[in-house]
């Protein structure tokens, strides 16, 4: 009975990983003019980005140099222990440290991956910003952001930031439960 329940948490995460990597639309022609690029935050424990938060943020710098007319949104609004907001470390890291000059918005308030969206929308819409979103999040943190821009009415396309350790695989664990209460909560 044991591995018979052992081996269908195995398929379900087997079947969630699929639909993560299936059911987003990623964004490959590496034109971004006028497109608003959303960097999603992530914790750190430092007074400096954490190791997957400056992956992200490389990619988005690259982005922001090659396409001037690009936007960014940077969200995360957790606090860590110096007292500093994850969007702030953000901006630190890309306009001091590396000089970016694009029009960047900073979205503090968020707590969480839904409200990083709502929060980013709400910037989108009071500031009359392109609706062609492009997110930069890890690739299995891609399918929850994608869904939560739709259902808020905005169809977004993704960039894939692809870190290979331990933690990722905890994070792949953690987002997949995430999708799983997600779809059984859109029931009720």
């Amino acid at each position: 009975m044991i591995d018979f329940f052992i081996f269908s948490i195995f398929i379900l995460f087997i079947i969630v990983s699929f639909i993560m990597l299936l059911g987003y639309r990623k964004y490959h022609d590496g034109h971004y003019d006028n497109e608003v690029i959303v960097v999603l935050g992530y914790n750190s424990k430092k007074d400096r980005p954490s190791f997957i938060l400056q992956k992200r943020l490389e990619y988005a710098k690259k982005i922001l140099q090659n396409n001037p007319t690009s936007i960014c949104i940077l969200s995360g609004g957790k606090i860590n222990k110096y007292n500093i907001s994850e969007c702030d470390l953000m901006y630190e890291y890309l306009v001091f440290e590396n000089k970016i000059h694009n029009h960047i918005y900073k979205e503090n308030l968020s707590r969480n991956t839904f409200e990083n969206i709502k929060f980013s929308k709400e910037i989108i819409d009071k500031k009359f910003l392109n609706k062609k979103i492009i997110i930069i999040t890890d690739i299995y943190h891609q399918f929850r952001s994608q869904y939560y821009f739709k259902k808020l009415g905005i169809y977004s396309s993704g960039i894939d930031i692809v870190n290979v350790s331990f933690i990722t695989i905890i994070n792949w664990i953690r987002e997949i439960c995430a999708i799983i209460h997600l779809f059984f909560m859109r029931k009720k």
